[in-house]
C-alpha cells in the first residue's frame, strides 16, 4: 500500500474542481457560493525562499493572494464519470491510458507528487459537448481530469487538468492582481473566505485548484510538490532516525483482519490502527506495510479495515446504480476509522437505506449538506 494512499481508500461521486453537478450530465445553474457579483477586490504579497523537504530542489516562490469578495455563477452542459479500480479492468486501464497520453504524466506519478497529509478520493472526468471541427456535436468530449483529497481536518482539495484550455469553473471572477512565481511558473492566486483558488500551466497542462478549509502553508506545500519535476514522495522519512522508509505495495485484500488502517500524524510520525493490539500483530502488519515498528505509533481500533472497504464498497457501488442519488461524497477515513458519508437529505427513510449495510452499527459517519449549510449525525452503534 502505497503511503500517499495509506489514509483511505475512496469512490465518490462530488462536486468538481470546475462545476457544481446536480446530477449526472445536466445543465449547471446553482452557484456553489451563493454570490452574484465580483466587487472591492484587494490583494496582498509575501516574498520568500522555499526548500521543498526530501527533496534535492529548491524552488523560489514569491505568494500573491488577490482577495476576492463574491463570485459570479455560470452555466454549462458536463457530464461527470467516476473511475475506480473496483470498476472492470479494462475500462480502469483505458483511463489511465488516456490520462497518460493526455497530460504526459502518469496516474501513478502524478498521485506521487501529492503530499502524505492529503488523502486521495476520488478520480473523475468531466465532459462537454458543442462545437467540434466546426460543426455542432452532441456528443459529449472529455474536458478535465479531477483529483479530489481531503485532509484530516475535513478540508478539500479539488485539482483539475485539462490540456488544451483552461478548466471548467461554476464560478467567475476577473483577476487583478499581481501573479504568483513558484520557480519558473506563474500563478494566479485568489482568495474567497475560506477558499484558495489557483490557475496555472506547467509542462503543457493548465490547472486548475480549488481547496477548502486548508491553510496557506499546505496550499503552498501543494503547489510546490505539484510544480516540482522529481517524485518527492516515494519515501517516508522516519523522523528519529532519519533513516527513510519505503512502503511495500500491497493488496487491500491481503490485509489481516486485525489490521484497521493506516495515517501520518501531523508530526510526519505513522500511525497504525488494529483492532487486536498485540506484539504478533504489531510485528506482522509494519513487516506487510514495510515500516519500523520500534518507530511507529499503534492505537486500538473497532473496525477492521476489510470491513471498512467492504461497506465503502456497496455503498459505491449504490451510488453508481443511482440507488443513492441522495449521496454526494462516501470515504472511508482511516484517522477516524470510519466511513463519512455526505447527503442532501435528511429523510430518514433513506438514512435508513445507507444504515442498513453497515451490519455492525456505528461504522458510518453521516453528514447533510445543502445551501453551504451542514449538520453532523453519528450513527449509534447497533447493540
Amino acid at each position: 500500500m502505497k503511503n500517499k494512499k495509506s489514509k483511505k481508500i475512496i469512490y465518490v461521486i462530488t462536486s468538481s474542481a470546475a462545476v457544481f453537478i446536480f446530477g449526472f450530465g445536466i445543465i449547471l445553474g446553482t452557484n456553489r457560493f451563493n454570490n452574484n457579483q465580483v466587487q472591492n477586490d484587494t490583494h496582498y504579497g509575501i516574498s520568500d525562499l522555499q526548500d521543498i523537504k526530501n527533496n534535492k530542489e529548491s524552488l523560489k516562490t514569491e505568494l500573491n493572494i488577490y482577495r476576492v469578495s463574491s463570485l459570479t455563477s455560470s452555466d454549462m452542459d458536463v457530464k461527470i464519470d467516476n473511475y475506480n479500480q473496483k470498476m472492470p479492468q479494462e475500462i480502469w486501464k483505458k483511463i489511465l491510458e488516456e490520462f497518460k497520453v493526455t497530460n504526459g504524466i502518469s496516474y501513478e506519478d502524478f498521485t506521487n507528487k501529492i503530499p502524505e497529509k492529503f488523502m486521495y478520493c476520488n478520480f473523475y472526468t468531466i465532459s462537454t459537448r458543442g462545437y467540434k471541427d466546426n460543426n455542432l456535436s452532441n456528443e459529449y468530449r472529455k474536458h478535465d481530469y479531477v483529483f479530489e483529497y481531503r485532509t484530516e481536518n475535513n478540508g478539500k482539495i479539488l485539482i483539475a487538468l485539462c490540456k488544451n484550455e483552461k478548466p471548467l469553473r461554476d464560478y467567475e471572477f476577473e483577476f487583478k492582481g499581481e501573479k504568483s512565481q513558484i520557480g519558473n511558473t506563474e500563478l494566479e492566486i485568489a482568495q474567497y473566505n475560506n477558499k484558495y483558488m489557483a490557475t496555472f500551466e506547467f509542462n503543457n497542462v493548465n490547472y486548475d485548484i480549488e481547496t477548502t478549509d486548508i491553510t496557506e502553508n499546505e496550499l503552498l506545500e501543494l503547489l510546490q510538490s505539484i510544480l516540482t519535476e522529481n517524485n518527492k514522495n516515494l519515501t517516508v522519512e522516519d523522523k528519529d532516525t532519519n533513516v527513510k522508509e519505503q512502503s511495500n505495495d500491497i493488496k487491500s485484500t491481503d490485509f489481516p483482519d486485525y489490521y484497521a488502517g493506516k495515517h501520518v500524524n501531523d508530526d510526519g510520525n505513522n500511525i497504525i490502527l488494529l483492532c487486536e493490539d498485540n506484539e504478533a500483530n504489531r510485528k506482522e502488519i509494519c513487516s506487510l506495510l514495510g515500516i519500523t515498528e520500534g518507530k511507529t505509533i499503534f492505537k486500538t481500533a473497532k473496525y477492521s479495515y476489510n470491513y471498512l472497504t467492504e461497506l465503502q464498497s456497496k455503498i459505491s457501488q449504490k451510488m453508481i446504480d443511482k440507488e443513492f442519488t441522495f449521496v454526494t461524497t462516501s470515504a472511508i477515513m482511516e484517522n477516524n476509522n470510519d466511513i463519512k458519508v455526505t447527503v442532501t437529505s435528511n429523510n430518514e427513510s433513506d438514512l435508513n437505506k445507507i444504515k442498513s449495510l453497515d451490519t455492525i452499527g456505528g461504522a458510518i459517519d453521516i453528514e447533510y449538506n445543502t445551501n453551504s449549510r451542514a449538520t453532523k449525525d453519528l450513527l449509534i452503534e447497533k447493540k
